[in-house]
């Protein structure tokens, strides 16, 4: 599966539900769709698959609507029978249910941090302070007192 993880895999299987809905519909019987009016019907789904392979839930759901809006506006045209209109907008809801939960967006990349302004390493030598480190105070390099 190219990298997708199985659930958006699944996700856009049921988007694919979507082109076969619209692929058996292209018909010259009245009700149907012509391949013409299937076309941007096909290039929503499309869409919608291409967003999901990519873990794009915004651009998923965007497409699916799309599709949607499409639909709509055959069935009030006459162009198609508000079966097949109902029938689609019930698949396309359904995928559209689907995406928040299955389209999983890409983990970010990764962020680089840089180290503290300041942190140098004679600090570490020295400590802190910039004395040298574990001696107590009046001890010098020796780790002798002095006096």
């Amino acid at each position: 599966m190219r990298g997708r993880s199985p659930r958006t895999g699944i996700a856009a299987a049921a988007v694919a539900a979507g082109v076969l809905a619209a692929s058996a519909c292209v018909s010259s019987e009245p009700g149907a769709l012509s391949a013409e009016q299937a076309q941007p019907l096909h290039r929503s789904i499309a869409a919608a698959r291409a967003a999901a392979d990519r873990g794009d839930p915004a651009a998923a759901s965007v497409a699916l609507a799309a599709f949607r809006r499409r639909v709509d506006r055959l069935e009030a045209e006459g162009a198609i029978t508000a079966g097949l209109a109902d029938d689609l907008e019930r698949r396309a809801l359904l995928a559209a249910a689907r995406v928040p939960v299955e389209v999983i967006p890409p983990p970010p990349p990764p962020v680089e941090v840089a180290p503290p302004a300041g942190d140098d390493e004679d600090d570490d030598e020295r400590g802190r302070d910039g004395g040298d480190k574990g001696k107590r105070k009046g001890e010098g390099k020796r780790g002798k007192r002095d006096g």
